[in-house]
């Protein structure tokens, strides 16, 4: 059975939380209730206590506001997931939430079903992350390395010995992994380190693969040796799965496992120098991506605007090519930087760019073992967004029209139905969806389309029953006989009768 997954709810206004507490199904996904609170103060000290995996905050309430709140928690309760829930619809704040890792920002008066929708996404990302840490860190020394790395914990080692801790990077030949992949490739990691005694614990942290190494004083084995033959061994998963390939990043640590982690992440960059399956860490100057890209901003205004991706071509694949020419920690920040900006201006007119960057260009980038590969995949998902945002537009434009045509089908008996009818079902004023409607059905009008309607069902009818051409007539909605009767002659070129006599 999974772990039950704990919600806190904090807003100064307690119907708001009375409300989210109506409206989260709280048994459908195993949600336990753990607190409220009115303050920031009150909500952070809640959340420190309670350690949820999910928080759904205000943005403006008394003592911290909800994003100073999640920028103070986010090393101490770094697996929960954190929601704004708020009444100002400025995207300055959705700017701002990206960059403390917000998992998702609703508006009020709250959707349920946008709700809903937001808990389903989290409670299988959560429902993830629990079976892997459940899988992963079963041991007693991997959750002191978990509680090293996440927390600053102390690692337990013998006086004299050295620790060492490794961070293995896939990389593929696909730009994204399914979560089944990287869960086989972290199981199969699993089993090859069980192998030397040297691996005192294996942890999966974010996109990672953790382990800790310790030499005991004295002893013959190097660790130069030691991650040369474990570097063969983990190339043999390439026999399993061809397309991945694998780095090991090494540091010795200094005591605090939590900096170690965050120097490996950060030198795993460096990989795409090509010097080989091993690298050691090393402190590297990420640059300023924000003064690289002077003019980007601009440029991805335009493209959100024309949603045109040849034309914004050449912009993405100017900032690629500076990327390529920065040290390869300046380079993976430059790329990270130009993809989130464009997120935030995706989300700012579609509200589809943060999944996006989370799910679609982080991974590509995380994943390209070469320089090469990462300018590639930066161009081609960026332009490949771009056309899919288009494409969204597109049918968001013609969809009134297809809803239009579903409801004529659906009621073409109704004699009253008009065109500012169907335009008020659509949503639409009725001259502009006159337009549409033909601008998108290549001229024919609204009443032409009805009529067409009517007279096919007409036809079917004379084809398949004996009803008088009266019933017929008021079945597809002409309560006058003569007046029917003209326009299938019209349509047709013959007389009901004639018809029924041809088809009958």
């Amino acid at each position: 059975m999974d772990t039950a997954i704990g919600v806190v709810i904090l807003d100064d206004e307690v119907h708001i939380i009375r409300l989210l507490r109506a409206l989260i199904p709280w048994e459908t996904y195993g949600l336990v209730f753990l607190g409220s609170a009115q303050n920031g103060i009150e909500g952070k000290r809640l959340v420190e206590e309670t350690h949820p995996d999910i928080v759904f905050t205000d943005i403006k309430m008394p003592g911290l506001s909800g994003l100073e709140l999640i920028a103070s928690l986010s090393s101490s309760v770094p697996d929960t997931s954190f929601v704004i829930v708020s009444g100002y619809g400025q995207f300055d704040y959705a700017k701002q939430a990206i960059t403390y890792g917000v998992e998702d920002y609703l508006l009020k008066p709250i959707d349920q079903k946008e709700l809903s929708a937001v808990i389903a996404k989290l409670v299988g990302k959560i429902h993830s992350r629990h079976q892997t840490e459940k899988a992963i860190n079963a041991s007693k020394n991997d959750q002191s390395l978990l509680d090293g790395i996440q927390h600053g914990a102390p690692y337990p080692i013998s006086s004299g010995a050295r620790l060492f801790l490794v961070a293995l990077q896939t990389d593929s030949e696909e730009p994204i992994l399914s979560p089944d992949l990287s869960h086989a490739v972290t199981e199969k990691l699993r089993l090859i380190l069980q192998r030397y005694p040297e691996v005192q614990g294996i942890v999966h942290v974010g996109d990672l693969d953790l382990f800790s190494l310790v030499l005991e004083e004295g002893t013959s084995v190097s660790i130069t040796g030691l991650l040369d033959a474990i570097a063969v061994d983990v190339l043999q998963i390439r026999q399993l799965f061809p397309s991945l390939s694998f780095t090991l990043c090494v540091t010795e640590s200094k005591g605090n496992l939590a900096s170690d982690h965050s120097l490996l992440a950060s030198s795993l960059p460096l990989r795409r120098d090509g010097q080989g399956n091993i690298l050691s860490a090393r402190q590297t100057d990420p640059g300023n991506p924000v003064k690289e890209l002077s003019s980007w901003e601009g440029e991805c205004d335009r493209a959100m605007d024309s949603l045109d991706s040849a034309s914004f071509r050449p912009a993405v694949e100017a900032v690629a090519s500076r990327a390529a020419e920065l040290n390869p920690v300046a380079g993976e920040a430059l790329l990270r930087y130009a993809g989130k900006r464009l997120a935030v201006k995706a989300e700012e007119r579609t509200g589809s760019g943060f999944d996006w960057y989370e799910d679609v260009f982080s991974q590509g980038i995380r994943l390209s073992h070469t320089t090469a590969v990462m300018k590639i995949r930066f161009v081609s998902t960026i332009l490949a967004f771009i056309d899919t945002l288009n494409a969204a537009r597109t049918q968001a434009v013609i969809r009134p029209v297809r809803q239009a045509l579903e409801y004529m089908q659906a009621h073409y008996r109704d004699s009253d139905m008009s065109l500012d009818t169907v335009a008020s079902v659509v949503g639409l004023s009725a001259p502009y969806f006159s337009g549409l409607f033909k601008k998108e059905r290549d001229g024919q009008g609204f009443q032409d389309a009805l009529v067409q309607i009517r007279i096919d069902q007409a036809k079917e009818l004379l084809r398949t029953t004996h009803q008088s051409i009266g019933t017929i007539a008021n079945e597809v909605g002409y309560s006058d006989v003569k007046y029917f009767t003209k326009l299938f002659r019209k349509t047709t070129g013959v007389k009901p009768n004639e018809y029924r006599s041809l088809y009958g």
